[in-house]
């Protein structure tokens, strides 16, 4: 059995998935991590010279996450706390992001860097708002969505979103060879890509958006005050 977890790494998603953790019970959590940038959430620092589009789009989701009272990838760390509660493993299953950014930087071409560049300085100015709109209409729309991101940056979307699915799915199968029960954590983005490359298998999938929607019911049980929009986040 797979049961794949969709998140948003700036959304509170702690609580959630403890609860998913916990109910179901997996032998081995895989996280949408590597060992450089778990030891960067850890202890909050990061080895080597990262690309200034790279650095822009974090702070980006480090004031995303802010917004929403959250340190980014908390539900990672969270996932693999819970796993170290029940007695289940954790393993790393993203490739190694330096190696990545450095990969991506050398192939992409002058036109695709230009318009990244700016397209991470747009970043300054998006509002929760526009995020919560754009996120919705990515959850109504997700194939259009991709379709359109390989057509602007085509040389991003194969290197941080096809080849990454293909790569997670590979350690999702060598999983499933030594444990029964296996629990995956990846931001929501890969869930498609990853179940249509594993195909045929026992899968239970668990989006960002029923995450939201059991946070959201929740906070109105305990009497929180929530926001106003009806839709996950």
């Amino acid at each position: 059995m797979i049961t794949i977890v969709g998140v948003g790494h700036v959304f509170d998603l702690k609580q959630r998935i403890r609860e998913v953790i916990t109910e179901r019970r997996p032998d081995v959590v895989c996280v949408e991590l590597d060992e450089g940038r778990y030891r960067a959430m850890k202890h909050g620092s990061e080895k080597g010279k990262v690309p200034l589009t790279y650095r822009l789009l974090a702070n980006f989701q480090n004031r995303m996450a802010g917004e929403y009272q959250n340190e980014p990838g908390s539900e990672m760390l969270t996932a693999i706390e819970v796993a170290d509660e029940i007695g289940a493993r954790a393993e790393f299953i993203d490739m190694d992001a330096m190696s990545l950014w450095s990969n991506l930087r050398h192939s992409m071409p002058f036109r695709e860097k230009v318009k990244l560049l700016f397209s991470g300085f747009a970043t300054i100015f998006t509002s929760k708002k526009t995020v919560e709109r754009e996120l919705e209409n990515f959850q109504d729309h997700e194939e259009e969505y991709m379709e359109l991101l390989g057509e602007e940056y085509p040389s991003m979307k194969k290197a941080l979103v096809d080849d990454r699915n293909t790569y997670m799915a590979m350690k999702i199968r060598e999983m499933t060879k030594f444990y029964r029960n296996v629990l995956v954590i990846v931001g929501d983005a890969h869930v498609s890509g990853i179940v249509r490359i594993l195909g045929g298998r026992d899968i239970e999938v668990i989006r960002l958006r029923e995450l939201q929607k059991g946070r959201d019911s929740e906070k109105r049980e305990n009497g929180e005050v929530t926001v106003s929009f009806t839709t996950e986040v």
